[in-house]
């Protein structure tokens, strides 16, 4: 696996830890302009936070996971599309994975019958909890990896078993519908996202394909 790290994921991997770095230990009430809040007539919402939301990582292990992810595989994908195309992937991917899930919170809001959740707003975003990260963008960047090199060997982290690229994909896809579906208290993955920039991911990569544009190169 080719390694070398391309501009566009070096800058978008530099953008990231600069504000993981600025949101926690410089100026952390900047936190909330990198959380993607559910629309609500009073709440927090403001339209830049579909852009934001996607550089803010929680934890350490958030922002590890995702830019380790990123590199790895995304410098493979930007190496064939070059820097325009893969960030105009990647942002749209990010934007997908946004509105999948606020989506679902939109649907999982028309079918609850719980007055507490319309109480205040703490009870409201603890129902329909923020969103934030690069996983969204990082599944549709997963996606392009696996369609592009389907029999790239991929090791998964737990456990650590090697398969193909396609493979990977398909059964990682898998994981994350039946996590969201579950539902499990204490969970606080936005599995619908990831879901949201995999098939938005998806979606552009087949019509890229019937064009005859997928392996194009747009610097």
């Amino acid at each position: 696996m080719n390694l070398r790290m391309p501009p566009v994921v070096l800058n978008l991997i530099l953008l990231n830890v600069i504000v993981y770095i600025v949101t926690h230990f410089l100026a952390p009430g900047l936190q909330q302009y990198f959380v993607l809040f559910y629309p609500t007539p009073h709440g927090l919402f403001q339209p830049y936070q579909l852009i934001t939301y996607m550089f803010g990582h929680e934890t350490f292990l958030h922002i590890f996971l995702n830019m380790l992810a990123l590199w790895m595989l995304g410098s493979q994908v930007e190496m064939v599309w070059g820097g325009k195309k893969f960030l105009f992937f990647y942002i749209v991917c990010g934007l997908g994975a946004a509105g999948f899930n606020l989506l679902i919170y939109y649907i999982k809001l028309q079918t609850n019958q719980d007055p507490a959740v319309y109480a205040s707003l703490q009870n409201f975003y603890s129902f329909l909890p923020p969103m934030l990260g690069a996983s969204g963008s990082v599944f549709g960047i997963l996606a392009a990896f696996g369609m592009l090199f389907p029999n790239q060997m991929l090791m998964m982290l737990f456990p650590p078993i090697p398969m193909k690229a396609k493979y990977f994909v398909i059964l990682y896809g898998a994981i994350e519908l039946f996590s969201g579906i579950s539902n499990n208290s204490g969970d606080n993955v936005a599995h619908f996202a990831h879901i949201g920039g995999l098939i938005t991911g998806l979606i552009m990569l087949l019509i890229w394909r019937q064009l005859g544009s997928l392996y194009s190169r747009v610097e």
